[in-house]
């Protein structure tokens, strides 16, 4: 049983420590025990900020009503000596410094962002009752893992908790992780967890670690992304903004920049001439009335290297890009719900929802960046923000570019100008 408080506690004595509060365990192997009966000390007055109230030991265990010996574990501390007796930290100190952590044992984050995808998912399965919505991780690396959740027949929602130092996507559920990382805390991939309401928002436990998620975080529906637009016809034969993205790919193969699918090559020779029946059944689906999810599916999706597939990562470039044209973004929306409908088993559940996102328009925050920019007529061919794109993963970032110029040079001029 945890009692939770977002309080800022204070130890007495010469060794100050000021820390923010983050669970107080009930545990009766306590090792360093705050008794219950130890004397109550008057509250101090509020801090400068006129946000927190600092305690005692003694406080603590009136106010929470505690009655059994129990550890006190935090979450951020800052001292300029160990840790007076009283706390276990769950990790040695570092002095002198301000340093956040996880517990191996106990951990309770706080999202301070959430991406628009994530909050939508957020919203439709945030239950109405005090019942759990029951869910399982589906991937988990160093700094993030992504969790998945289906209800009521519906399709799994994947979203990301990881750590600020990640770029903002439309998934990510930003936190301080702190040392170590989700490495310590011994989650996998396949474990259960659980999402429902909290006081402040709603709570997403895994394991040992608690997420909230504040409702000041939690955007309202519909959530989006802003988008560039433009005509296809700009990218007909001889058009200026032919020209500036024909010179991003010449700067690519130069560059000797990979995609991991040998993408880039293929365009390159399929704008010289050379026939593509791959590339061109992918052009006609995306071209077509109906969706016809069928060559994305053959060609790229699940394809080639990277944690998230390098088709798969064309393909999100490819859907983003497509939303701004005009004439290809409803059919982007329809063909990009078809893939992601149809891709189970054939790719990974979080490429499967990156795919579902990317036909929304919703894509890295590096990413679509440097999309306004390149569908931007004052932009250079090459744009300073195309370099933090090509940092997005070992090709990821290639990947995408290829998927964007795959719609400006060989899709968007096929579209047939309005009558």
């Amino acid at each position: 049983m945890l009692t939770r408080s977002a309080g800022t506690l204070s130890t007495l004595g010469s060794n100050t420590v000021t820390v923010e509060l983050v669970e107080i365990v009930r545990d009766p192997d306590a090792i360093e025990v705050f008794s219950p009966n130890r004397r109550v000390e008057p509250p101090s007055p509020r801090d400068t900020t006129g946000h927190t109230v600092r305690h005692t030991s003694g406080q603590i265990c009136a106010t929470h009503g505690v009655t059994e010996p129990f550890r006190v574990y935090v979450r951020q501390y800052q001292d300029t000596s160990p840790p007076s007796e009283g706390y276990e930290s769950g990790e040695a100190a570092t002095c002198g410094r301000l340093r956040s952590f996880m517990s191996p044992r106990h951990a309770r984050l706080t999202a301070v962002a959430v991406g628009c995808g994530a909050t939508e998912h957020v919203r439709r399965l945030a239950p109405r009752t005090a019942d759990p919505v029951a869910g399982e991780v589906v991937a988990v690396f160093k700094r993030v893992i992504y969790v998945g959740f289906e209800r009521a027949g519906g399709p799994r929602r994947v979203f990301a908790v990881g750590d600020t130092s990640l770029r903002a996507g439309p998934l990510l559920a930003a936190v301080e992780l702190g040392v170590g990382g989700w490495a310590q805390t011994g989650i996998t991939s396949g474990d259960p967890c659980y999402l429902h309401p909290g006081i402040t928002g709603v709570e997403l436990d895994v394991g040992s670690v608690h997420v909230c998620l504040p409702e000041a975080t939690l955007g309202l529906l519909p959530a989006g992304q802003s988008l560039p637009a433009i005509g296809a016809a700009q990218f007909q034969s001889g058009q200026r903004e032919r020209l500036r993205h024909r010179g991003l790919l010449d700067w690519l193969l130069d560059a000797s920049m990979t995609d991991g699918l040998g993408w880039l090559d293929r365009l390159d020779a399929a704008l010289a001439g050379t026939g593509d029946a791959d590339l061109d059944g992918l052009v006609d689906g995306l071209l077509s009335p109906d969706p016809h999810p069928e060559a994305a599916l053959e060609t790229l999706v699940g394809r080639g290297p990277g944690a998230t597939p390098a088709g798969d990562d064309v393909l999100c470039g490819l859907l983003v890009t497509a939303r701004c044209v005009d004439g290809l973004s409803r059919r982007a929306w329809q063909t990009g719900r078809a893939v992601a409908r149809e891709a189970v088993g054939n790719t990974t559940p979080v490429s499967r929802e990156l795919l579902r996102q990317a036909s929304l328009g919703r894509a890295a925050a590096p990413y679509r960046q440097c999309l306004h920019d390149l569908l931007s007529p004052s932009s250079p061919a090459v744009p300073e923000t195309v370099g933090p794109v090509l940092d997005i993963g070992h090709t990821s970032g290639c990947a995408l570019l290829a998927g964007t110029l795959t719609v400006t040079l060989a899709a968007a001029p096929e579209v047939a100008p309005p009558t």
